[in-house]
């Protein structure tokens, strides 16, 4: 159900240990998506809604991300349109994101990184060891 649209196979069919029907043994990804989605209507209208709002996101389309959220429906379930409507509250946060190229990704993997050997190397003796087991590591010295 959270796999992008336009990923989901309409032409391979399959057997699906949750539909298990003599009538019908071999399905499609699609199919078994249509089947859950017809036995509810706010699951319906969730699903077409979260999927409005990834395809905004992929297309780095602020406006169109909000529109979305500000026209929400009633017939969504409550928790689901009030966790999508807190996203309101971070709207210049997420229009800079959409916006702007850069990401402090590899900022967060350096600090990870730095904890990951914080936490094995526990039995340094000395913090200049320590310190100079996470420069080796990252490249920014070099043994002489």
């Amino acid at each position: 159900m959270i796999k992008n649209r336009q990923n989901i196979d309409i032409s391979e069919y399959k057997t699906w240990r949750s539909f298990r029907a003599p009538k019908y043994p071999y399905l499609t990804e699609a199919m078994v998506i249509d089947r859950l989605l017809s036995y509810s209507e706010p699951l319906k209208e969730a699903y077409q809604v979260f999927h409005d709002i990834t395809n905004a996101f992929r297309e780095k389309d602020a406006d169109l991300f909000f529109d979305i959220i500000r026209s929400m429906s009633d017939k969504i379930n409550p928790e689901f349109r009030h966790a999508i409507q807190n996203l309101e509250n971070h709207e210049v946060g997420i229009r800079n994101g959409l916006i702007y190229p850069y990401s402090n990704g590899k900022i967060e993997a350096k600090n990870t990184h730095i904890k990951t050997l914080k936490r094995v190397s526990y039995g340094f003796r000395s913090y200049d060891n320590m310190r100079t087991r996470i420069f080796l590591t990252n490249g920014l010295i070099k043994i002489k």
